[in-house]
């Protein structure tokens, strides 16, 4: 690396660590919310499934998918849109005296959030609607909230530092209610509770300052503000060294370099950083070849 990227390097590490102390949990920009708006695609997979249960759980998909979009799920609503996509594949489960399913589940935002769950189990009565409560616990509509919850506060940690707390908070709540109430329907919330417990943790929450970053600096790309943007990004290339210099198989640095390989470029663009994108290439070379195009 030249001595000149050093220095800038050097100097970009003491304006993150300025900004986690000036700003620490405040908002990018205000976050404050005037609409809800979920925009859910359901699908079930259903091959597994004898003919008899098939028909069990015909329009099931719209029933959940209704839940998503037109339930009540904050005293304070979303003010942007939250594309969500969940897909499960059943099998029959049944006792003789009711219908019960296992499900493979996948919730996904359809971009850089998704979550997969091998250990779900509900009971389900054909044409069953579908409440929510807060207070207590439904094995289908716990599963469906938690997840919600956790797509939720990933979204709100790009909008605000550490802005998806409250949601993860709520996502504890429904653990909590699986875990230590009457249903016998516990199986995989002990793994639920771990996933939720570990990232809402004191040591994930670099990453998700690095999320909130991240989003802004392409926000500052959006309008216009290349300078802004580049000095934001730059930030969270260094934070990654740090974690990558610890650990080269940092789980959480993977995985941000994983969904985000391909928006480094477009924020350099007018002010190449070649030692910017060797510093990529060496954390995340499974991408070696589009971050060569920006290190010539």
């Amino acid at each position: 690396m030249k001595k000149k990227s050093c220095v800038r390097l050097i100097s970009e590490t003491w304006w993150f660590l300025l900004l986690m102390i000036t700003w620490g949990p405040m908002c990018f920009f205000n976050v404050s919310v005037e609409a809800q708006i979920f925009k859910s695609e359901v699908a079930l997979d259903l091959t597994q499934l004898p003919e008899t249960k098939k028909e069990r759980v015909e329009g099931l998909d719209d029933t959940i998918r209704d839940y998503i979009d037109n339930s009540q799920w904050f005293e304070n609503p979303l003010s942007f849109e939250i594309p969500i996509t969940l897909t499960m594949s059943l099998l029959d489960a049944s006792a003789q005296y009711e219908d019960r399913y296992s499900a493979q589940l996948q919730a996904s935002n359809n971009r850089d959030i998704q979550f997969k769950d091998r250990f779900c189990k509900f009971p389900y009565q054909m044409n069953e609607p579908l409440f929510r409560d807060d207070n207590s616990y439904d094995p289908l509509t716990g599963l469906i909230d938690f997840y919600i919850y956790m797509i939720v506060g990933a979204e709100m940690d790009k909008r605000a530092i550490l802005g998806g707390q409250p949601s993860y908070e709520q996502a504890k709540k429904v653990c909590q209610n699986a875990m230590f109430g009457e249903s016998i329907f516990h199986t995989g919330w002990d793994k639920r509770t771990e996933l939720v417990e570990k990232i809402a943790s004191e040591e994930w929450e670099t990453i998700r300052k690095l999320h909130a970053i991240f989003f802004r600096a392409k926000i500052y790309h959006q309008e216009g503000n290349g300078a802004k943007a580049r000095r934001y990004c730059r930030a969270v290339v260094i934070e990654l060294g740090k974690m990558f210099d610890e650990n080269q198989e940092d789980e959480k640095m993977k995985e941000f370099l994983k969904y985000h390989f391909f928006e480094f470029g477009p924020l350099f663009e007018e002010e190449k950083d070649p030692a910017l994108f060797q510093r990529l290439i060496e954390m995340d070379p499974d991408h070696r070849e589009e971050y060569e195009k920006y290190t010539k």
